[in-house]
């Protein structure tokens, strides 16, 4: 993902989860990559989550990206964008205890339909595994409350279009390495041709030797 190298726009919140207590946060847009940071606090809360447009990952020129109906809408990652690829997530959002792991898909139909949002934990061998139940609908309560603080976002679409422009130079790249590909195999399906118009030739004119040959041996015959 693309790194989180210009935040601006922070902003300070809270949200009372009733019997979870308060939760405060403070955001922190990248408007050059489209990402969101919540620095979450509250009772048994520490940590952050990163929220991604899922456009993030979805080229616009793919006609299989076309059919959205069943890719997410949001992607969250737990801890903040690391500064180098492949490095471990800085301070990682953990509840009861338990660091959050992998990624959230969302989707907002599901959302809006009242399906929970599951996080998942990692273990030891560093697999995605179920939270415990207690922690699984804290997790919960306090997901829900960002993805809704998200979604009230009025700059949503400027914020999908960001991620598709830090993503474009992967997309690009991606598609001139196929570029290249496909000159590859239209140079090799030339040689095959002329290779073939070549034999063709040289089989036209043995076919009309044989065939003089034949219409000799005929005569003969006769």
């Amino acid at each position: 993902m693309p790194q989180n190298t210009n935040p601006t726009g922070e902003h300070q919140e809270q949200r009372h989860l009733g019997s979870y207590g308060l939760l405060r946060f403070t955001t922190a847009t990248d408007l050059t990559t489209g990402t969101c940071a919540y620095k979450l606090t509250g009772p048994h809360v520490r940590g952050i989550a990163t929220l991604v447009p899922a456009a993030a990952t979805a080229d616009p020129t793919d006609p299989n990206e076309q059919d959205r109906r069943w890719q997410p809408d949001l992607l969250i990652f737990y801890g903040a964008e690391p500064v180098a690829p492949h490095r471990h997530r800085a301070d990682p959002l953990t509840i009861n205890g338990v660091q959050l792991g992998s990624i959230t898909r969302v989707s907002y139909d599901q959302v809006d339909r009242g399906d929970p949002i599951s996080a998942r934990r990692p273990n030891k061998a560093g697999h995605a595994i179920t939270l415990p139940p207690a922690t699984r609908r804290h997790a919960e309560a306090v997901l829900l409350t960002v993805v809704d603080h998200w979604r009230a976002r009025p700059d949503l679409a400027e914020l999908d279009e960001a991620a598709q422009r830090a993503n474009a130079p992967r997309w690009l790249a991606e598609q001139l390495k196929k570029l290249d590909q496909h000159d590859e195999r239209l140079a090799e399906l030339d040689n095959e041709v002329s290779y073939t118009r070549t034999a063709r030739r040289l089989t036209i004119d043995r076919v009309r030797q044989l065939r003089a040959l034949a219409a000799g041996t005929d005569a003969a015959a006769a």
